[in-house]
């Protein structure tokens, strides 16, 4: 059985009808045999839920340098809420 992985980016994800874009080119390819593996970002989501919680995002040479506290935040948003929207996008295929 084929394996492909697809990436989506977290600029991306907040583009209007991305998402469901990607889970029907999903749902497609996996009716078609292949095994697809799913690898989402959320950057644009964890800066805006490290800025509500007020924790300001420290940057080296382009790179976010993650912090005790941004690793939580990062955790909860990507796990949480960018996964879930995704999720959710593939079952309503």
């Amino acid at each position: 059985m084929t394996v492909e992985v697809v990436k989506i980016g977290g600029n991306e994800l907040s583009s209007p009808g991305y998402v469901e874009a990607v889970a029907d080119a999903v749902a497609a390819r996996v009716a078609a045999g292949v095994r697809v593996v799913l690898v989402h970002g959320g950057g644009r989501e964890v800066d805006r839920w490290l800025a509500r919680f007020g924790i300001a995002p420290t940057y080296v040479a382009g790179q976010r340098v993650t912090d005790e506290a941004t690793l939580t935040v990062v955790e909860a948003v990507l796990a949480g809420v960018v996964n879930k929207n995704v999720v959710r996008a593939l079952l309503a295929k």
